[in-house]
């Protein structure tokens, strides 16, 4: 009788135990959410010194695993309103800024984007067959430059850019996809490129006919700036989900 009632006890502790996992997951929890806020009122505090406000909000949002919060500036005559996200339970992180993403030059970083692309493209092309395209990701907040700025490696951005890197994989293999990725790295490298890391797409073509501009993805694989690009690494999909 007594390890019976041992049994019940320990299955209701783990359905208990399971409840609130499951719960948590989706809803996240008073714990997390209050050291989320207290983080991000630290941030601004040490990120905006002499600027005030106040923080509300905090809704749980389960595909990102974090929370979501308002912070509205005061006693300034801004008033401005922003959008802020805080990631992480025992130490939460904030990882987006809305202030910082509000003053960021979209335009000039456009712009420095489309001059890259037209530099580095044709020394790409001539040794990789299967280039599409490819994009820098910069971030650079607005005055930082002047708006007539020329695009040079000497450029300090607030972050190291991020590559992405489209191949036409229609016709190739795994081991295709890899040798592509890894000489377009040896080139990113050997030019003296500084970025943070490089995203490669490889997509066939071929399901909507010959001249199909719709593709679907086939190889997909990212690597650092210091990193190795490995063929276990890269992740491979099945077409017939694109069907």
């Amino acid at each position: 009788m007594k390890f019976t009632k041992i049994l019940l006890f320990a299955a209701m502790i783990l359905l208990i135990g399971f409840v609130l996992f499951f719960y948590n997951a989706f809803n996240g929890n008073p714990v997390s959410k209050f050291l989320s806020k207290k983080e991000l009122q630290a941030h601004l505090e040490e990120t905006y010194p002499g600027r005030e406000f106040t923080v509300s909000g905090g809704a749980y949002n389960f595909k990102d695993g974090g929370y979501d919060f308002t912070a509205v500036e005061v006693g300034s005559g801004r008033g401005g309103e922003y959008r802020f996200f805080v990631r992480g339970f025992i130490i939460p992180q904030v990882v987006r800024d809305g202030i910082y993403d509000e003053n960021l030059d979209v335009v000039l970083a456009e712009r420095l984007n489309e001059q890259i692309v037209a530099e580095i493209s044709p020394l790409i092309a001539e040794r990789v067959g299967s280039l599409r395209d490819i994009k820098f990701y910069i971030e650079v907040l607005k005055g930082t430059y002047p708006d007539d700025v020329k695009w040079s490696k000497e450029l300090a951005f607030e972050k190291p850019m991020d590559i992405f890197v489209g191949l036409d994989s229609t016709n190739q293999s795994k081991e295709d996809f890899l040798k592509d990725t890894v000489v377009i790295k040896n080139i990113l490298d050997e030019r003296g490129y500084h970025y943070d890391k490089i995203v490669f797409n490889g997509s066939g073509f071929d399901l909507g006919g010959k001249d199909s501009d719709s593709g679907y993805l086939k190889y997909a694989v990212s690597v650092k700036k210091d990193g190795e690009i490995k063929e276990r690494n890269i992740k491979e999909y099945n077409e017939e989900l694109w069907k």
